[in-house]
């Protein structure tokens, strides 16, 4: 039996712990941000005819809102199915306010006089979940982001391949 040095051994379970997990939350940001671009696009086609040229900034801000939801999520990873359904709903509300925002801090820069500038964010807000709610778009976008935040947890690591899962 040989002593090994342990300063020069392979790195630790935890080290590897810590190096997989960094890995999975810097491919957690990446596929969130095009997740994002892509939650752009879809946007782009439901709202560009209500929201007209303002929906610049909300299509500007989607990769940080995609960040923002993706890492959000993250711990819905380890949640129930059930949960994490219902957790995909909020996190398409908290994504289509801040969607909202950015359309309203970008309509609010614009030069037009005798407006109140936190009524005009507040304005964009509303009508975005309003948008999403009344026009009946959630029943669709819903399932979208269920899905969306399964594939960004298989692609991230969170979530483990079929073909690691056990059946025993």
């Amino acid at each position: 039996m040989t002593l090994q040095d342990p300063y020069s051994s392979p790195k630790s379970t935890s080290a590897r712990m810590v190096d997989h997990d960094r890995r999975s939350l810097r491919r957690c940001v990446v596929v969130s941000a095009i997740s994002g671009c892509i939650w752009a696009g879809i946007a782009y086609l439901l709202a560009s005819q209500w929201m007209g040229t303002t929906i610049v900034g909300g299509l500007l801000a989607s990769p940080l809102i995609g960040i923002g939801v993706g890492l959000i999520y993250r711990p819905a990873y380890y949640k129930s199915p059930l949960a994490r359904v219902g957790v995909s709903l909020v996190t398409l509300y908290f994504a289509a306010a801040l969607f909202g925002m950015a359309v309203g801090i970008y309509d609010a820069m614009r030069p037009i006089p005798n407006r109140l500038l936190g009524e005009v964010v507040l304005q964009s807000v509303m009508a975005t979940l309003w948008g999403v709610t009344f026009t009946g778009f959630f029943l669709f976008l819903w399932p979208l982001s269920f899905a969306n935040h399964w594939l960004v947890g298989r692609v991230s690591g969170y979530l483990p391949h079929r073909d690691a899962v056990s059946t025993s």
